[in-house]
């Protein structure tokens, strides 16, 4: 990924030291995505986050799309890892865009997409 990527919505998207994170257009705050290491981009979802629309989970189409990682990997709230390609979540995705509510283009995917597993121990939140 570029060190710095804008959206035709003004929207900034950057990676600096393996934390990728987001300011959306007419904001000065910067939200958090997840971290990037060794071609895995890892990031932390609650409940709250999926949509329920679908049953599934959104991302920032810039960082899907030119993203250097080819694994994405998804800790959830209840314990469980859901981890899929990038190429999987660029392929299925559907593109949705809640303008009015100051989000920026994600890809929303179902949970079908990904493969699940169970995690012993603590579940170590990113955000």
């Amino acid at each position: 990924m570029a060190s710095k990527l804008f959206d035709k919505y003004g929207n900034e998207l950057w990676c600096e030291g393996g934390q990728v994170r987001l300011r959306l257009n007419g904001s000065n705050r910067v939200r958090f995505l997840g971290t990037v290491e060794g071609g895995v981009f890892r990031t932390y979802r609650k409940e709250s986050h999926r949509f329920r629309a679908m049953g599934g989970i959104g991302f920032n189409w810039q960082l899907m799309k030119h993203g250097k990682f080819s694994t994405v990997e998804v800790q959830l709230a209840d314990g469980r890892t859901l981890r899929t390609a990038r190429e999987r979540i660029l392929a299925e995705g559907s593109p949705l865009q809640f303008k009015t509510e100051g989000f920026e283009l994600q890809l929303f995917v179902p949970l079908a997409v990904f493969e699940s597993r169970q995690k012993s121990g603590q579940l170590e939140e990113i955000l």
